[in-house]
C-alpha cells in the first residue's frame, strides 16, 4: 500500500507539491507528512519550510517520583498555544492500569508501561497475584490506544539476574502504518548488566519475536535511543551506537565520532540523518560538539563545535554537565534543545548557527533520569491504532 502511494505521488512535480502543501493548515499538514517519504522530505527541506503552516513541536517529560500524573507536557515553540492533543492521556483506562510510566515517543505515538497498583493487596495470604505489567501504545492526538500482548519476560521485570527495564518505540508513518516495540533484555555477570536479547513486537503480526543479541558480548546500555530508517539506535557505555532492525536480523555497531568525551553522548536524528551530541573537555573548558551521519556506511561529519560558556555563560558544574542536550528539531538539524538540570531548571532552544539561546520555560519537577524528555509532534491521522478490548 505504501509503495503504491509512493508511485502515485511520484507523478507530481516537487514545485506543484510544495505549492499545494503551502496552502494547508498545520493540522492537515501533519496528516500529509505520512503520505510518502518524498513529501516528508519536501516539508523538512530548509528551502521550503518557511512556506508551510507552523507545526508544533512539543515535549513529554518524566516528573519526579509519585507525581500525578507521572509525566508533564510542554510546547517548545513558545507561541502560547497548545496543540489539540490529550496530553493527560485521559482516554486510557485507569482501572486496568492505575500506574503508568512513559517510556518513549516516536512520530506522534507514545509507549507506556502499565502496572497494577503496588498496594500489596495481591501479596496477602489467600489473595490472587496481581496481573502482570503490560505495554500500551497510544496516540494523544486521536485518543486511540492499544494494549500489547505479553512478551516472554514481563515488562519491568527485575530479579537482578534477568531484567527487562528498557523498551523503545519505532514508528515511521511515511514508510509504514505499523509500529514496533523493542524490549531490551539484560543479564547479570559479575554485578554488571549486559544486553542478552531483544524482543520485538510488530503491530503488523500482533506478535513478539525474541532474538539473542547479535552485538558483541558485553554490550551495556547508556540510556539514549532513537529510531530512524527501520533501525533502533542506542548509545552504549563503550562510547558507541548499537543498532538493530525491526526483524532482529541486522545488528550494527557504529563507533562514536570521538573518544575525548567526558560523558556518554546523546543520539538523536534530524532531517533523515543520525545526530550525535558530545561534550569534550580541554584545559578545564567544556565544548559541545555535534556530528551528523548521512548513512551507516559513511563517516561522521562535524556540524558544530562551541564552548558551553559561550552559549550559556559560566558553568556551575564541571565538564559541561549543568545542561544536557534533550533533542534536535526533527526538521532542522541546527536547532537543538537543552535542559538546565541543576540551577535554573530551564528548557531552552539554541540555534547552533549563530549561538542564539531562547528560554522556552522553567520546569521544576523534571525527573532526575538519563533521558527524561521525549520529543513529540502530533499525529492527527486516525486508524493507526485500534482500541484494545483486553483492558477495561
Amino acid at each position: 500500500m505504501a509503495d503504491a502511494t509512493e508511485r502515485q505521488v511520484a507523478y507530481l512535480p516537487d514545485d506543484l507539491v510544495v505549492e499545494i502543501l503551502s496552502r494547508l493548515p498545520a493540522k492537515s499538514l501533519c496528516r500529509f507528512r505520512c503520505v510518502s517519504k518524498s513529501w516528508r522530505a519536501l516539508m523538512s527541506d530548509p528551502a521550503h519550510r518557511h512556506r508551510f503552516a507552523h507545526t508544533t513541536t512539543c515535549f513529554f517529560f518524566c516528573r519526579h517520583y509519585a507525581s500525578i500524573p507521572p509525566w508533564g507536557f510542554v510546547t517548545a515553540d513558545g507561541d502560547g498555544g497548545l496543540p489539540l492533543v490529550d496530553s493527560a492521556l485521559s482516554f486510557l483506562p485507569t482501572t486496568g492500569c492505575p500506574e503508568m510510566e512513559l517510556l518513549d515517543s516516536c512520530n506522534g505515538l507514545l509507549l507506556l508501561r502499565c502496572s497494577p497498583a503496588t498496594g500489596g493487596a495481591g501479596a496477602a495470604v489467600g489473595q490472587p497475584p496481581p496481573p502482570p505489567a503490560f505495554y500500551a501504545v497510544c496516540n494523544p492526538a486521536t485518543g486511540e490506544w492499544v494494549a500489547l500482548p505479553q512478551p516472554s519476560v514481563e515488562p519491568g521485570f527485575d530479579d537482578f539476574y534477568t531484567r527487562a527495564l528498557s523498551a523503545a518505540l519505532g514508528f515511521e508513518p511515511s514508510a509504514s502504518p505499523h509500529f514496533h516495540v523493542f524490549q531490551l533484555e539484560e543479564g547479570a555477570h559479575h554485578y554488571e548488566h549486559y544486553v542478552s536479547a531483544v524482543e520485538i513486537y510488530s503491530s503488523e503480526t500482533g506478535a513478539w519475536v525474541r532474538k539473542e543479541s547479535g552485538w558483541r558480548p558485553g554490550l551495556q546500555l547508556a540510556g539514549h535511543t532513537t529510531y530512524l530508517n527501520g533501525f533502533l539506535h542506542l548509545t552504549t557505555r563503550r562510547r558507541g551506537i548499537a543498532g538493530v532492525d525491526t526483524k532482529g536480523q541486522a545488528w550494527t555497531t557504529i563507533a562514536a565520532p570521538s573518544w575525548r568525551s567526558t560523558h556518554y553522548g546523546v543520539v538523536s536524528h534530524s532531517q533523515g540523518r543520525l545526530i550525535y551530541v558530545d561534550v569534550h573537555r580541554r584545559r578545564a573548558v567544556a565544548q559541545l560538539v555535534i556530528y551528523a551521519l548521512e548513512d551507516q556506511d559513511g563517516e561522521w561529519t562535524r556540524r558544530h563545535k562551541v564552548r558551553f560558556d559561550a552559549l550559556f555563560g559560566p558553568e556551575e558544574m564541571p565538564y559541561g554537565m549543568d545542561r544536557f542536550a534533550v533533542a534536535f528539531h526533527p526538521n532542522c538539524d541546527d536547532r537543538c534543545f537543552f535542559y538546565d538540570r541543576h540551577s535554573e531548571k530551564r528548557l531552552m532552544s539554541c540555534d547552533m548557527n549563530d549561538g542564539r539561546v531562547h528560554v522556552i520555560c522553567t520546569l521544576e519537577d523534571v525527573a532526575d533520569e538519563v533521558h527524561p524528555f521525549f520529543l513529540y509532534e502530533p499525529l492527527y491521522s486516525a486508524g493507526m491504532l485500534s482500541r484494545s478490548p483486553d483492558v477495561e
